[in-house]
């Protein structure tokens, strides 16, 4: 039996494939560093880290909820996965923008795969930092790993703002 018997399948169209090209190769390696630093921090202070860790952050920075370290593997596994599954879906990035990949050039999809492994990469930095903010309160002050964690935010944003004006213009 067929899985299209059971539920109803839309195709949009076909999806591209974008090749693999030196600079992707480039993203995915920096990518996997930045997993293994993530990792590698998350499991050392896993270790290191009193049973209880501040998990949540007011607006100031300060911590106003407490959890288990096992939150760090938690936050190790979520950057792992955000990151890995951005940089596959960099392949596909007609699936994205739900219009019909004949109506998508090719310089655009170009700069949506690159656009979404930038964002991947700050992803990475993003749960990384969040990990520093949480393992870290004594070394470092929270409030500026906070602002840290702001900033890799507004980083993203902008350079999604700015791919998207880019992606438009060549529209």
């Amino acid at each position: 039996m067929k899985l299209s018997n059971y539920f109803i399948i839309k195709k949009y169209g076909p999806h591209p494939r974008m090749p693999r090209t030196p600079e992707g190769s480039i993203f995915e390696v920096v990518a996997l560093f930045l997993i293994i630093a993530l990792w590698a921090v998350a499991v050392y202070m896993f270790h290191h880290a009193p049973e209880s860790i501040p998990t949540h952050f007011d607006l100031q920075g300060n911590p106003n909820s407490y959890g288990s370290r096992t939150t760090l593997l938690f936050l190790a596994g979520g950057g792992t996965l955000a990151a890995v599954v951005m940089l596959v879906c960099a392949y596909y990035p007609t699936t994205f923008l739900h219009v019909p990949a004949s109506k998508v050039t090719l310089p655009q999809c170009i700069l949506i795969s690159r656009m979404v492994r930038v964002a991947a990469l700050l992803l990475c930095f993003l749960f990384f930092a969040i990990i520093l903010m949480v393992c870290y309160p004594t070394v470092w002050p929270p409030k500026a790993i906070f602002w840290t964690v702001i900033a890799l935010l507004v980083c993203m944003v902008v350079a999604l703002g700015i791919f998207e004006a880019k992606i438009k213009k060549i529209g």
